[in-house]
């Protein structure tokens, strides 16, 4: 379905499914803006994931003395990370929509009820579902095409914080290595 078009991928690109919203961008000088229970969720996410990276010594300390305990703290991690998740979806259901889409460190591919025009800019704001990140850009569209009776969108993203960026790349090779073990475990 990608190979037609020409592709300049720079980072891996996977299959993944998203809660993804987007947004017509006024014009490439704008601010990327967003409705604040978006806003409001990715910032939720931004400190859950800041506070687990200065605690991870501690884990991991608290890991060797005791395997079960951090297990069990694991655990617990992964449930808060399950309730924010299902929080800001609640909150932001009115902008969200869940897709599979194409996505890399610097592109996105996706399903769009129509075609969008070549060139469109557009401001986006996605939750990376399996590993509750939030992250927004700003995109351009590059390509446009039908597959399946269905209207995928190709875009480069041209505006991005250094920090989401590294977001979905580590997303991406995590998933990927998700993958890989799966498919791994099949053979």
């Amino acid at each position: 379905m990608f190979s037609e078009h020409d592709d300049r991928r720079r980072y891996f690109r996977i299959r993944d499914r998203i809660a993804f919203c987007w947004f017509d961008a006024a014009d490439e000088q704008a601010e990327t803006r967003h409705p604040l229970s978006l806003l409001l969720g990715q910032s939720l996410f931004h400190d859950m994931h800041r506070i687990d990276a200065e605690h991870q010594n501690l884990l991991h300390a608290l890991q060797e003395k005791s395997r079960d305990l951090g297990q069990y703290l694991h655990a617990l991690n992964q449930k808060i990370e399950l309730i924010a998740r299902q929080l800001v979806l609640q909150n932001a259901s009115d902008h969200y929509r869940t897709m599979e889409v194409m996505l890399s460190g610097n592109g996105i591919g996706f399903p769009v009820p129509e075609p969008m025009a070549l060139g469109k800019l557009f401001d986006a704001y996605a939750v990376l579902l399996s590993s509750a990140v939030c992250v927004s850009f700003r995109a351009r569209v590059v390509w446009c095409s039908t597959h399946h009776d269905q209207n995928w969108v190709g875009a480069e993203i041209t505006r991005i914080s250094e920090h989401d960026r590294d977001a979905i790349i580590r997303h991406t090779l995590h998933v990927q290595a998700q993958q890989r073990r799966s498919q791994k475990s099949e053979d």
